[in-house]
């Protein structure tokens, strides 16, 4: 591993690619000589068309297979991708149009097209399951009405509800939802799904979904709240209704505390579900929710000049969403037109990015059907660029080395099922490299190895590489 790393940094020193979008905005790090895009394009000087904008490595032992992935920026036309292992296949394709996935295992295929136009995305889904060789197919249409609201009407199978009604035969699915942005601060989504179902001795019931979530933020305060029903008719009717309730504070400007739950009612088995969590971090630079640093306002400008150039991108806050974004506009034909606000956007979101240093975190999920518990613990501790003490703060560091431990365990009111304990270390040798490596060690219960639920001790070394993150 080490001489993989000193190879790409031989190979970053020897080739200083260029990045006309962001070669001015260099920042602190353990390689601070080298530009923004420390690997080359990947054809030869003069082919500056074809760049090497993700590049993905895992190496593992037990009975996990390695993978690996990569992702081309095809000039200013779109973006081509592969990631493969043993038994599974990925590729997508973006550009400023057109989002195409394909994936397939050793268990079904699918594939999914959405063409975006001025006001509409048009999407179709389809998927095949290899061990009945029968296609089941969706779409989607999405209407933009403004630049805050669009509502959505769909029909589509549902692969998992297939899975889990068992022989049940999907007559249809239909669903109609609304998703509503106003300015950076609030998001809510509702929508409604009915299902039709057969049985195998020729029943029919229906399944009807109702749900509704939100998103705000207000000063150091962000919640996250979803409520839903779940309806079943037929000869065995029932009605599950279910929460979600997620807080983050910040009552100092360097602390954030985290609280989440979740419940779940059966109604008509009197059961629940329920899950909690709780966590604190220590940041070493002030910390900025998603929506409340610079980079916020940023993403609705580039949305919104886009939007008056016949774009159709929805604001996305989180650091892979605001990624797409710069991405989709410099693949348009309005690539120069949306330049500064690209631009704008990759120095915003540099100037609010992490720096968690301490941390802790606890869960606890309790399932009443099967009679289970599972709880985890979490750790994590940071060490900054420059090198400091994790409880120090500087707001010109960046992140550097990051430590994490994780320990879960199940149990059943017979006694404890299985363990698992996690290690993992990470080096950040820029913001676009990171290298990990990772043991994990599993207990498993004598159930568990009678029925073969079982993977073995082993560790993963994981490369990623990703240009303008």
């Amino acid at each position: 591993m080490v001489r993989l790393v000193l190879i790409l940094v031989a190979m970053g020193a020897a080739h200083r690619a260029t990045a006309q979008d962001y070669d001015d905005l260099r920042y602190d790090s353990p390689l601070p000589d080298f530009a923004v895009s420390l690997l080359p394009p990947i054809c030869a000087r003069g082919c500056d068309a074809i760049q090497l904008v993700d590049l993905e490595f895992l190496g593992r032992t037990a009975n996990t297979p390695s993978a690996g992935g990569f992702r081309l920026r095809l000039g200013n036309r779109a973006f081509l991708g592969a990631r493969v292992d043993s038994s599974q296949r990925a590729f997508s394709l973006l550009s400023a149009r057109l989002d195409a996935q394909y994936f397939e295992d050793e268990t079904r295929r699918e594939g999914s097209v959405e063409y975006r136009a001025a006001r509409v995305r048009l999407q179709a889904h389809a998927s095949q399951q290899v061990r009945d060789g029968a296609w089941r197919v969706g779409g989607r249409v999405i209407a933009r009405l403004s630049r805050d609201l669009e509502v959505s009407v769909g029909g589509m199978s549902d692969t998992e509800a297939q899975e889990r009604f068992g022989l049940s035969q999907l007559r249809y699915s239909a669903d109609v939802g609304v998703a509503w942005q106003h300015a950076t601060w609030l998001d809510v989504l509702a929508s409604t799904t009915i299902r039709s179902w057969r049985s195998p001795s020729g029943d029919e019931f229906n399944e009807h979904r109702v749900q509704v979530a939100s998103l705000a933020y207000v000063g150091r305060l962000s919640v996250t709240a979803q409520g839903w029903w779940d309806q079943t008719g037929g000869r065995f009717p029932a009605d599950v209704i279910g929460a979600d309730l997620g807080v983050a504070y910040t009552p100092l400007a360097n602390l954030r505390v985290d609280a989440a739950g979740q419940f779940a009612s059966h109604l008509g088995i009197k059961s629940t579900n329920q899950e909690f969590s709780a966590g604190v971090t220590f940041f070493g630079r002030k910390y900025r929710f998603p929506r409340g640093g610079s980079a916020a306002p940023r993403v609705y400008e580039l949305v919104d000049a886009g939007w008056e150039l016949g774009l159709n991108e929805r604001r996305s806050y989180a650091l892979a969403g605001m990624r797409r974004l710069r991405e989709v506009a410099g693949v348009s034909r309005h690539r120069s037109a949306l330049r500064d606000e690209s631009a704008a956007l990759y120095a915003a979101t540099v100037a609010d990015r992490d720096l968690p240093q301490l941390g802790v975190h606890v869960a606890e999920t309790r399932a009443d059907v099967l009679g289970t518990r599972f709880r985890s613990v979490s750790f994590l501790v940071g060490v900054p660029w420059p090198i400091a003490p994790p409880w120090s703060t500087n707001e010109s560091a960046v992140r550097f080395l990051d430590f994490e431990f994780e320990y879960g365990e199940i149990s059943t009111a017979g006694g404890l099922l299985s363990i698992d304990r996690t290690i993992a270390a990470t080096v950040r040798l820029n913001r676009e490299l990171r290298a990990w490596i990772e043991w994990q060690q599993p207990r498993f219960s004598p159930l568990e190895l009678a029925l073969g639920q079982v993977h073995g001790e082993g560790f993963e070394i994981g490369l990623r590489y990703a240009f303008g993150i």
